[in-house]
């Protein structure tokens, strides 16, 4: 699957030209699949394999393309539509993320998938960013592209480690799902600890407690390679945002309401809301929350003040919670004292 949505989700032409010939070098028939805006990218990928290549860019319906993949032993592409396509009828992928994309989000969900992931430090990069040299897509190397979809096509699973060992920085992960069933991705080739890593894991964990209501790690898990002050300091910011919603709503229901009053607490909301938004900007390791939190005022309707005002302190509070647990997992660590701490018993 040569292209994608935007150009900085694709690998470059070349790259694809390049393992297409070496696997067709190889003894493998290479199919390229795409819509009408994928064929100028497929034509000089088709004529460097020549015969043993075919080219079905723009002349599939999508079932016919779903058949195609069904039918094909393995699909090399990026976060694309046609990936988690694959994985729908049961094709193994071979998948590139740079740029926006991350593996643990929006990674092929199935088991038994390589997944490759340029290491650079400002990946994944903002989908409102517009990056002037989009280098990380040259990060996935093709010859490393074809070791990883020769061993795929048999299961050798120690040949992929010993690839991934030598593919360093670049990281590749094996699909899989944990003893809960819940989807993940497993770093090949002995990787070395890193603070994103433990950031991510503190992350996975703060939102199943919330949303899942599970249990918070018993034991600490932090190594202080991530610095918790950006997530205390947007803990107390939204703790303050949570009194605030909470005096507005009191004063909007009371008796006699100030409108003064009601249109200083707005404002004073206003301040906080975008001191989050800096928050979130100044310190990207805390983005993941203060965008949800973002997200959450972007979708409040109507125009009754008191029920804007129980919305409000709702999120906030819900953000103070969040970023409460992260401040626990990734400073001296969850401690359950009780046999089953879990979020909802957390202030």
């Amino acid at each position: 699957q040569l292209g994608a949505s935007k150009a900085i989700r694709q690998w470059p032409a070349a790259a694809f030209t390049a393992l297409a010939t070496t696997l067709a070098i190889a003894g493998c028939r290479v199919l390229l699949v795409g819509g009408n805006g994928d064929r100028p990218l497929a034509a000089p990928v088709g004529a460097a394999v020549g015969a043993r290549a075919i080219d079905s860019c723009g002349r599939t319906s999508v079932a016919d393309q779903a058949a195609l993949l069904a039918h094909a032993d393995v699909l090399v592409s990026g976060d694309t539509g046609p990936m988690h396509m694959a994985v729908a009828v049961g094709t193994p992928v071979v998948g590139l993320f740079f740029g926006p994309a991350s593996p643990f989000d929006t990674g092929p969900y199935s088991a038994d998938n390589v997944v490759l992931h340029a290491a650079v430090p400002c990946a994944p990069c903002d989908h409102n960013v517009r990056c002037l040299d989009p280098f990380c897509r040259d990060e996935l190397r093709p010859d490393t592209v074809a070791a990883l979809v020769a061993a795929r096509l048999t299961g050798d699973w120690e040949r992929i480690d010993a690839v991934a060992r030598a593919a360093a920085p670049v990281r590749v992960y094996r699909t899989t799902f944990d003893g809960d069933g819940r989807y993940t991705c497993t770093e090949l080739g002995a990787p070395p600890a890193r603070a994103d890593d433990e950031l991510r894991a503190a992350y996975r964990a703060t939102f199943l407690a919330v949303f899942d209501d599970a249990a918070v790690p018993r034991a600490p898990r932090a190594s202080g390679s991530v610095d918790v002050a950006p997530f205390a300091a947007l803990g107390a910011v939204a703790k303050t945002g949570e009194a605030l919603a909470a005096r507005l709503a009191v004063e909007a229901t009371g008796a006699a309401p100030s409108r003064a009053a009601c249109e200083r607490l707005g404002r004073e909301l206003e301040v906080c809301d975008t001191t989050l938004r800096e928050h979130g900007g100044t310190h990207p390791e805390t983005a993941v929350l203060t965008q949800l939190f973002t997200f959450g005022k972007e979708n409040l309707e109507g125009n009754d003040v008191v029920a804007l005002a129980h919305e409000t302190r709702e999120l906030y509070r819900a953000l103070a919670l969040q970023a409460t647990l992260m401040t626990a997992l990734l400073g001296a660590g969850a401690r359950d004292h009780d046999g089953d701490a879990r979020a909802h018993q957390r202030p």
